[in-house]
């Protein structure tokens, strides 16, 4: 879709600004310690918000590079190339990364959170993929950016649109906690049927870090301190002490493989879908598998593959361990940091076993088991002695249901979320062109 600004007043971006676009702090000049908040690219979301607890912090306050109530920041290459971010927050001490722009503009033309919201339009993200340049990399510099065309409107109709996308995203936060809510109530939910109290996690203390243990708890065990700490020792002691009887992965799996990455040299990718899907942990998101972002291998290199089929349970086994999925795919290839195992049905209900698998207790066994290099890691021998709770069938299924059944109420909110934004964000660009 090409959107057509001939029929309706404009002005440029440089016609509202109050001083000339500044560049942030290279990263490599900047001490890091717990003065200022840095802020980088990466720390702003799709939607132009700051990420939760992603911020690094900066040891002194540079002016010139301070975000100031009303900046705009724009970025300016990479994969990012185009993102805005807007600083409305009055109390938040910041200053801002070397690959992203900072614009101030006259309150007075151009309402500087209109902005902001122009920038989530799809009118904007357009003149973005045709103005950036593509040699090397996206960039597009504070200059193409002074030219980007904005609908000149009273300040009255740019407050009716801050208006609309305020209670969007307003909206949008409130469905999103609601559905947050639900999916951690799933753990206590889960250990409460299963008779489990589990211990709360220690406070970060010397005391509490530090604890005696006999040679003979050793042998034949883990050598790291960490696996022998109280908090540990207690989750034992609450699994001892629950109403149900507990195996391990390795009786109820038929089966287990980890995956393979094909060799580079083979030019294995392709943005053909109609060949191979191919999964890496990353594509594991909140117990589910995210297809959005598959990579695909050429349909020639099958034999190079490792597959998954539909049933199997897929558990990461390196960087995000722990983190499963059921696959609901036919088939899947699957890299070397995720294992699939096929699962006797006869003893387990397939859905328990992998919300289980995603408790918060289930994932710190696994992490114990883990070895730690560069990333931790689990091999399959690992992998098959963490233990599972066998309760009565019955039990399983109605904990299965009633997971899922919250699961699918969550993933309602959450596109209800999304649905509702992208409608406001509709009507914004109908108000602008109209």
């Amino acid at each position: 879709m090409q959107f057509n600004f001939n029929k309706i007043k404009t002005i440029r971006l440089n016609d509202a600004l109050l001083e000339n676009p500044m560049y942030g702090a290279n990263e490599a000049s900047v001490e890091f310690n717990n003065h200022c908040r840095y802020i980088r690219i990466t720390d702003i979301n799709e939607f132009g918000l700051l990420k939760e607890n992603s911020l690094r912090s900066a040891e002194k306050e540079e002016s010139k590079y301070k975000v100031e109530l009303n900046d705009t920041l724009f970025a300016r290459s990479g994969a990012t190339v185009g993102k805005a971010y807007l600083h409305n927050s009055s109390t938040l001490n910041a200053i801002f990364a070397g690959y992203l722009i900072r614009f101030r503009v006259d309150e007075n033309i151009l309402l500087s959170k209109f902005l902001f919201y122009f920038t989530q339009t799809i009118i904007y993200k357009e003149w973005v993929s045709a103005i950036q340049r593509t040699a090397g990399q996206p960039n597009i510099n504070a200059e193409e950016y002074k030219s980007l065309l904005i609908p000149s409107l009273t300040k009255t109709i740019q407050q009716n649109i801050i208006d609309i996308m305020d209670n969007a995203y307003k909206a949008k936060k409130e469905k999103e906690q609601e559905a947050k809510i639900l999916l951690h109530s799933i753990d206590n939910y889960l250990l409460d049927k299963l008779g489990i109290k589990l211990p709360d996690e220690p406070e970060n203390t010397i005391e509490n870090r530090t604890f005696k243990i006999g040679f003979g708890d050793l042998f034949n065990d883990r050598l790291d301190a960490n696996s022998y700490t109280s908090y540990y020792q207690n989750i034992f002691i609450a699994l001892e002490n629950s109403t149900v009887k507990f195996t391990t992965l390795k009786t109820i799996t038929k089966k287990i493989k980890t995956g393979t990455t094909p060799n580079q040299k083979l030019n294995p990718y392709t943005i053909d879908k109609n060949n191979i899907p191919f999964l890496r942990n990353s594509d594991i998101q909140n117990g589910e598998i995210i297809s959005d972002k598959f990579k695909y291998i050429k349909n020639e290199l099958s034999k190079y593959l490792t597959f998954s089929y539909k049933d199997e349970v897929i558990i990461c086994i390196a960087g995000t361990t722990g983190i499963t999925a059921l696959n609901t795919h036919e088939q899947l290839s699957i890299n070397q940091n995720v294992s699939s195992l096929t699962i006797d049905k006869s003893q387990i209900n397939i859905n328990f076993l992998m919300y289980w698998l995603n408790t918060k207790v289930a994932i710190s066994l696994l992490k114990r088991l883990a070895s730690i290099a560069t990333i931790s890691y689990v091999n399959n021998p690992t992998l098959l002695k963490l233990q599972i709770p066998i309760p009565s069938i019955k039990i399983q299924n109605e904990i299965a249901e009633e997971i899922s059944q919250k699961r699918v109420k969550a993933k309602n909110l959450q596109n209800e979320a999304k649905e509702e934004l992208a409608q406001a964000k509709k009507e914004v660009e109908r108000m602008v062109l109209s």
